[in-house]
């Protein structure tokens, strides 16, 4: 079985379950499911997250040129990795830290 995500206007709208049935290929599952009535983009996600970064859900964001799912973008100056990751510009020192976007360093937390 595969999984592919609606994708319009970079957001993904909801993700069916496809059964094996339906094709071999992703093209042929593509044309299955447009066969169906279903229209937009589909575009295979993976559980394992062997390809396309994250599996996609409904409201997260599909980055074409990277080929890959995401969540929201978390603060403006992170950037996103080739995996579908947020990272900040800075590493996050270990501990109990928090990014703090104004001064665009991590913050040492309090821990209760």
């Amino acid at each position: 079985m595969a999984y592919f995500a609606e994708v319009k206007d970079g957001v993904v709208g909801r993700v069916i379950v496809v059964h094996d049935w339906a094709g071999e290929t992703e093209e042929d599952v593509k044309a299955f499911i447009e066969s169906l009535g279903f229209d937009g983009s589909w575009i295979e996600t993976f559980k394992d997250r062997s390809k396309r970064g994250h599996f996609a859900g409904t409201g997260m964001f599909y980055n074409e040129s990277l080929d890959c799912f995401h969540y929201a973008k978390p603060f403006d100056s992170w950037a996103l990795d080739g995996d579908g990751n947020w990272s900040a510009p800075t590493k996050r020192p270990d501990g109990y830290y928090e990014w703090d976007e104004e001064s665009k360093t991590w913050k040492a937390q309090e821990v209760n």
